[in-house]
């Protein structure tokens, strides 16, 4: 063992002793807000598909049809080159929706607060950030020239 990897060692042991690690679930089902982790029957809490919406037959449906005429994915990110028309529609109906000029839409929640946040805040702004905040939060906040 390298000093540095001996280095690490020590700190995931003292980590270890006060109770900071975590071991990773296995879930046996489907993500959704019931579940079977590690053979247990569970209420699922900690996921992003709170309402079931991943497992909805027409949600799924809709995802089929898109990946028949689309296919996988966009193969680059739309500031890079473009996007489809598909997705002009989808920010032009958020516009729509929202009865403003433009809409946007974006990939993940993390891709809008480290990319959006830089945007909004200014050299001399000041913000406030619970260190509990969202690491996306964290990030945006840390990539913009506020204070």
């Amino acid at each position: 063992m390298t000093e540095k990897t001996q280095y690490l060692a020590e700190k995931v042991a003292e980590m270890e002793e006060r109770g900071e690690t975590w071991d990773l679930r296995t879930l046996q089902t489907p993500s959704k807000p019931n579940v079977k982790v590690e053979g247990k029957e569970a209420i699922l809490l900690a996921a992003n598909n709170y309402l079931d919406l991943a497992n909805d037959p027409r949600v799924k449906a809709a995802a089929q049809d898109a990946i028949d005429e689309f296919g996988m994915g966009a193969g680059s990110d739309w500031s890079i080159a473009g996007y489809m028309e598909v997705q002009e529609e989808l920010n032009q109906a958020i516009a729509d929706f929202k009865d403003t000029e433009a809409g946007v839409s974006l990939q993940t929640g993390f891709s809008v607060n480290a990319g959006v946040l830089p945007q909004l805040l200014e050299d001399g702004d000041v913000y406030l950030s619970d260190k509990l905040n969202h690491g996306s939060i964290i990030d945006g906040v840390r990539l913009s020239p506020a204070d």
